[in-house]
C-alpha cells in the first residue's frame, strides 16, 4: 500500500515545472523566440531600448501560465520603460502585438506605431494583468478585445 506522503511526493514531482528568468537586452536578437516559448513561471525582462518586431505583421504570443505561476513580461526595474513597436507604420500596418492564453501579467512596458496597439486574441483569453503599460502613436485602437464569438475573462489594466 502506497502512503499518502509517497503520493503526494510523486505528484509533486510530476507536476513541477522548472521556470526560467530571461534578461533581454536590445542586443537579444532572438527576443520574439524568447517570448513565444515562455513556459509557466517563466519571467522575461525586457531592458530598456526599442525592439521592432519582425516583418510587416503583428508579433502573436500565445502565452499560458498557470494560476500559481504565471508568465511575467516586464521592463525592468529603475529603467525607462522599452518600448516595443510594429515594423510599419501608418494605414497599412498591423496591431504592434496579438496576445492571448491565460494566467499572465505584461507591465511597465510601451508600445508604439501600428494599427492597435496591444489585442487580444484571436483565441480566448483569461485570467491577464496588463500593468503600467503605455500605448501611443498607433492609427486606430490602443487596446483591443473584440474577435467575435471570443470570450475575455478576468482581464485586469491598471
Amino acid at each position: 500500500m502506497i502512503s499518502l506522503l509517497t503520493v503526494i511526493i510523486l505528484c509533486t514531482i510530476f507536476h513541477y515545472t522548472q521556470s526560467t528568468a530571461y534578461d533581454i537586452t536590445t542586443s537579444t536578437s532572438n527576443w520574439q523566440s524568447i517570448m513565444t516559448n515562455l513556459k509557466a513561471g517563466d519571467i522575461a525582462t525586457i531592458h530598456y531600448g526599442v525592439y521592432t518586431t519582425s516583418g510587416s505583421g503583428y508579433f502573436q504570443l500565445t502565452l499560458n501560465g498557470l494560476l500559481t505561476e504565471p508568465i511575467i513580461i516586464q521592463g525592468a526595474l529603475n529603467e525607462p520603460r522599452p518600448v516595443i513597436q510594429c515594423a510599419q507604420a501608418g494605414a497599412n500596418s498591423q496591431n504592434i502585438i496579438k496576445i492571448q492564453g491565460s494566467n499572465f501579467m505584461i507591465k511597465d512596458i510601451a508600445f508604439t506605431k501600428g494599427s492597435r496597439g496591444v489585442r487580444l486574441g484571436p483565441a480566448v483569453t483569461s485570467n491577464a494583468i496588463f500593468d503600467n503599460i503605455y500605448i501611443y502613436n498607433t492609427t486606430g485602437t490602443g487596446f483591443s478585445a473584440n474577435d467575435v464569438g471570443n470570450e475575455y475573462s478576468n482581464i485586469t489594466l491598471r
